[in-house]
């Protein structure tokens, strides 16, 4: 757990700590609306409090894969973009000039693109996402 949400959580266990001293000393000097009112709004902020600072770090963490898996498609999208760039680029050199360098790297870089492809779709097929 991350020092800030060891705030939240002390804040909310001070809240449940003095609502329930609040509803104690009703018990202790006899009824009072405002105190009751006070020492039951101070539970519930604390229960609030303490839920929402025990799923943070919950939170925190899906967000982080999330920002990973968003990453990686980022990465996987320029990777096939300069392959899908290159496969042209070559093309074009090796229809101008009819070099083997130009057909060598149209070979080399349209598998590869093929390799990303092809790994995309089984991903997609078997459920998976980009990552």
């Amino acid at each position: 757990m991350k020092p800030s949400h060891r705030k939240g959580l002390l804040a909310a266990l001070l809240e449940l700590a003095v609502g329930a001293v609040a509803l104690v000393t009703i018990g202790v000097t006899g009824f009072d609306g405002k105190l009751l009112v006070l020492g039951g709004l101070l539970l519930l902020f604390g229960v609030g409090g303490l839920t929402g600072s025990l799923s943070q770090g919950e939170a925190a963490q899906a967000q982080a894969e999330d920002r990973s898996r968003q990453a990686k498609a980022r990465m996987y999208d320029v990777l096939t973009g300069v392959l899908f760039a290159m496969t042209l680029l070559s093309l074009v050199g090796a229809a101008i000039t009819q070099a083997a360098g130009f057909v060598a790297l149209l070979l080399v870089s349209a598998s590869l693109l093929g390799v990303a492809w092809i790994g995309y779709l089984v991903a997609a097929l078997h459920g998976g996402k980009r990552t």
